[in-house]
């Protein structure tokens, strides 16, 4: 499984089959500050990503205001054929007055994975216990699964195989579930 990438807009590859997970990733940060850290946690997601069966329809690079940040989930959570299966979001979950990406999150999401933080922070705690004070939200709004990751490179490599290989059926679950309504 290779890692396809649509255009910033979002328009599907051709080519893509029913089993491959349509992503979408968002970088929130500020680029001329932190552009070291948003390039190799991009690099990190990109390797993981590559494992497939995914396929990256979009990407963003947000500061982290939170209004800018739920526009942007919500435009990728559109229920049409181009929505995200799966968001996934890197940085904006520390103690910082302008992390609000959690917020943001909780504000989009109609229902709660409280168990994905959990996940993640299992994955990468042991290596890292400072990533106990991550602030971390998952959920799902209309058909796609929102996670907020952390945003450093490390954590990623740490949390990403424990995180990745589950999307899949997770995916498949809500989309059976969705059109058994």
């Amino acid at each position: 499984g290779t890692l396809r990438r649509g255009s910033r807009a979002g328009p599907l590859c051709s080519g893509m089959t029913a089993r491959q997970v349509r992503v979408a990733i968002l970088n929130v940060g500020d680029p001329e500050e932190d552009r070291e850290r948003m390039t190799s946690a991009l690099s990190v997601l990109h390797a993981e990503l590559e494992r497939g069966p995914f396929q990256e329809i979009g990407y963003h690079v947000s500061p982290g205001e939170q209004a800018l940040l739920r526009a942007r989930l919500r435009i990728w959570c559109e229920a049409d054929p181009a929505a995200a299966d799966v968001i996934l979001t890197c940085g904006g979950v520390g103690l910082g007055l302008r992390d609000r990406m959690p917020e943001a999150t909780a504000e989009v999401v109609d229902r709660h994975l409280p168990g994905i933080p959990d996940l993640i922070r299992l994955a990468a705690l042991r290596h890292d216990p400072a990533l106990a004070f991550l602030r971390l939200e998952a959920g799902i709004r209309r058909q796609t699964i929102v996670i907020n990751l952390p945003g450093d490179a490390a954590s990623l490599g740490r949390c990403l195989p424990a995180l990745l290989p589950h999307l899949p059926a997770a995916v498949r679950e809500l989309q059976q579930a969705s059109s058994a309504v």
